[in-house]
């Protein structure tokens, strides 16, 4: 599974991130992921091939699910 995320805020020239997935938890094509040694919780949508780019960070759980 890939995990990639393009976050508002990142200059224009920045790359886009790989994110090293320890939790997704999905609802129809959208999901939130909880990294490995990361605290935030990213917002994302899962394509048809798997892969998962997320668009939006949150400082927690709760936060995360109220965005859902």
């Amino acid at each position: 599974m890939t995990v990639t995320a393009d976050l508002p805020g990142q200059p224009a020239d920045a790359s886009i991130l790989t994110l090293q997935p320890e939790i997704v938890i999905a609802c129809h094509h959208l999901c939130i992921v909880k990294c490995i040694d990361d605290e935030d919780w990213y917002m994302g949508t899962i394509h048809d091939d798997g892969s998962i780019l997320c668009w939006a960070a949150y400082p927690n759980l709760e936060q995360a699910l109220r965005g859902l």
